[in-house]
């Protein structure tokens, strides 16, 4: 980093080599003493984070100073379409009857896409109560029902046409075995049971809703390449529960694609959108929401990743669901379509956008950027993990949950899609 002193850059160079050696006489002695040798050891400890994990601090003024041109080029972007006109042009009203599985962050958007294009029958099924504001709950029939029960979803497709279904539990931040059952009971559970009540109700059009981490294994410089022919992670080389739960998940709507429904007539067509990776928006509570939330921006990896709007993405469905209710669409199901923003960003460019943007609107944004993946912050993520070794329902109800190694791992990754 150019702004990054010099003799703070030389001084962490050398202390990247010897950290190791260094932590492991700090924690002996903070073992074997106490009273201010301990605090001594603290202090050594927050000396060397410091010098591991360069820091530059970016004042709300010189973010916006310096990023003028950002700013314009980031207008276009972040300014208001004419959302219902696009739909018209691009996908318009189908009349069909529809149910939404998952009524989250992207499920949200979906029901509103499709109100807005026109549709009158659409039923959301979720296991939480509706977050949908009252104006479209009204225009909405909304059914509490568990994607782990086959007889939840046979109930809810009843008279329905079509299906979008991006029911998921998202633990991206969760690995080892104490922690799959959940995962595996609603990322594979969940779409088999959705399969099986689609042919048993004759429902011709499911969209699946995978994730890029499918693809995400053990090998970093392998993401560079990664498209829709990449090979899927196997449960052994992934670093969290989400990635193989949900590969398993991909290859269950892949060999299922075409297959007879119990009338012996009807095939079950099945379109799988891969987001890639990062979806943001309003309401994602872990990007833009926690931006404006504190006035405050965290990035600390100079790696890739692709980055998508949540309307984009909601808008791919859409487009996918076209093509499927049009005449020769079966080679564009049993395959996955990968959708992102253009061109991949790191993770501090993608902060440099967001702050330069919502500073307009919500003030001043402070950006903090970590360069690498902070060492203390490693540290504790070790830490909240043994402890959910021996207490397995321990929570902070905070971001801090999200703090695993898994994360970790995560964050030390390049992981972007050709979306050629």
């Amino acid at each position: 980093n150019t702004k990054q002193k010099p003799w703070r850059r030389l001084l962490s160079g050398y202390f990247r080599v010897f950290s190791w050696f260094v932590f492991v006489e700090v924690f002996t002695m903070a073992i074997e003493v106490d009273g201010w040798d301990v605090a001594l050891g603290v202090g050594l400890l927050v000396v060397l984070y410091l010098l591991w994990t360069p820091m530059v601090f970016h004042p709300p003024c010189k973010v916006l100073r310096e990023n003028d041109d950002a700013k314009n080029m980031h207008k276009e972007k972040w300014d208001a379409i004419d959302l219902e006109r696009v739909l018209e042009e691009k996908c318009p009203k189908t009349g069909k009857s529809y149910l939404v599985v998952g009524a989250g962050f992207l499920g949200c958007r979906m029901v509103h896409m499709l109100l807005l294009r026109g549709e009158t029958r659409i039923k959301v099924l979720d296991i939480a109560k509706s977050p949908l504001p009252e104006q479209i709950a009204k225009r909405i029939e909304y059914i509490r029902g568990d994607v782990t029960n086959l007889g939840d979803l046979e109930s809810a497709l009843d008279g329905v046409d079509v299906v979008m279904f991006n029911a998921v539990y998202m633990c991206f931040h969760e690995r080892g075995e104490s922690l799959a059952p959940l995962a595996e009971a609603v990322n594979i559970g969940g779409i088999e049971n959705m399969i099986k009540a689609c042919k048993a109700k004759n429902i011709s059009k499911l969209v699946y809703t995978s994730t890029s981490h499918v693809c995400l294994g053990d090998v970093p410089t392998v993401s560079l390449k990664m498209n829709e022919d990449s090979p899927l992670v196997t449960r052994e080389e992934s670093h969290n529960n989400y990635s193989w739960t949900k590969a398993i998940a991909e290859n269950h709507c892949i060999a299922n694609n075409l297959s007879l429904c119990q009338d012996g007539k009807t095939k079950l067509e099945i379109g799988i959108i891969r987001p890639c990776s990062a979806v943001f928006g309003r309401g994602d509570r872990l990007m833009i929401d926690n931006i404006v939330e504190r006035g405050l921006a965290l990035c600390w990896t100079p790696l890739l990743c692709d980055f998508v709007y949540v309307e984009n993405l909601a808008f791919a469905h859409l487009l996918l669901e076209k093509t499927m209710l049009g005449p020769g669409n079966h080679s564009t199901t049993g395959i996955p379509y990968c959708v992102s923003n253009a061109e991949p960003l790191t993770d501090y460019e993608f902060r440099i956008a967001a702050v330069t943007a919502l500073s307009r609107d919500h003030g001043d944004v402070r950006l903090i950027h970590f360069q690498g993946v902070p060492l203390l912050l490693w540290m504790i993520s070790q830490l909240f993990e043994l402890v959910r070794v021996f207490i397995p329902s321990f929570k902070l109800n905070s971001d801090l949950d999200f703090l695993t190694p898994a994360v970790m791992e995560i964050c030390k990754r390049n992981y972007v899609f050709d979306c050629s």
